[in-house]
């Protein structure tokens, strides 16, 4: 028997940059009372796929809330899916807005069962079938490998045109099988095939990295000129930041978004009025230590 605990949230506002402000946001429109919600500073928990014993951290004890998972794409930036701790929890939720609509911000969220149930709900299926959990295992393994191999495609450029090549040979293998032509002069036949691309692929890896060796490290544009106003231009940080570092050091009741640009080690910082980021960068200075790198802080232009 298949178990989905995990609803699909469609129509809602569009996802700023900070992931953790957006979750604390929807938990607010769910839950006023959440302490997530409540209080900016308490950390949201983030669950680590296990199967042992160890009970998940929930979002929302009320109402079963394990996790609230948004895209990065930005054609799913107004869709969520949120994962229960049973599919009796997810039902119950979704039988709560069937006849009086979730609102956020004004717009009225359609909520579904999720087709399809999440890496994070298969591991605590696995947890709580112990005896009969091998099924839920294979299942999770499958998908951890689908995810995996998908992030390689989409970073390794030169092992998705491999990856390809490799289908591609598969396909002539078959055409040449119909054919009746003999397995000799098939492998011949495949590996010119196989040659020739390959010539096209392999040099592809090497011309980037030369490029990047002779790529300067960028310099800091320099802040002291620009007028004060309701965003702040964080610079120098240190390699692997991250927005929940910076929400810490940065953050208050009137942060709106964090726009972290890693691969320049800079981000930009938005209040909701140019008192509030002036009082954040009156209170840190211009100049502060952060992991041993002095990170400046300035207005953006």
């Amino acid at each position: 028997m298949i178990i989905y605990n995990r609803l699909y949230f469609q129509n809602l506002p569009n996802r700023p940059a900070n992931k953790d402000n957006y979750i604390r946001f929807l938990l607010k429109c769910i839950s006023p009372n959440n302490k997530y919600a409540i209080n900016p500073s308490l950390p949201l928990p983030h669950q680590k796929l296990h199967t042992s014993s160890q009970p998940f951290t929930l979002l929302d004890d009320q109402i079963g809330l394990v996790e609230v998972s948004v895209s990065r794409s930005s054609k799913m930036s107004n869709q969520a899916f949120l994962t229960f701790t049973t599919q009796a929890e997810a039902e119950r939720f979704l039988n709560k807005y069937t006849t009086t609509a979730l609102k956020v911000q004004g717009r009225k969220v359609r909520i579904e069962m999720a087709r399809t149930n999440s890496i994070l709900g298969l591991s605590m299926e696995i947890q709580k079938n112990k005896e009969n959990n091998e099924s839920h295992y294979l299942d999770l393994k499958k998908v951890l490998k689908a995810r995996k191999l998908k992030r390689r495609l989409a970073n390794d450029h030169v092992y998705s045109k491999k990856f390809k090549l490799k289908r591609q040979i598969r396909r002539l293998k078959h055409k040449l099988r119909l054919r009746k032509i003999e397995d000799p002069e098939i492998n011949r036949i495949v590996k010119e095939f196989e040659t020739r691309r390959l010539k096209n692929i392999i040099p592809q890896r090497e011309t980037p990295k030369k490029a990047l060796e002779s790529l300067e490290p960028p310099k800091n544009s320099s802040t002291i000129e620009n007028p004060p106003n309701k965003v702040l231009l964080i610079q120098n940080l240190p390699s692997g930041t991250t927005e929940q570092l910076l929400s810490q050091i940065l953050g208050n009741d009137a942060l709106i978004e964090i726009r972290l640009v890693s691969v320049r080690n800079l981000a930009f910082v938005e209040y909701e009025t140019v008192s509030d980021a002036t009082k954040i960068k009156s209170q840190l200075g211009p100049v502060y230590k952060l992991q041993n790198n002095d990170v400046t802080i300035g207005f953006a232009k």
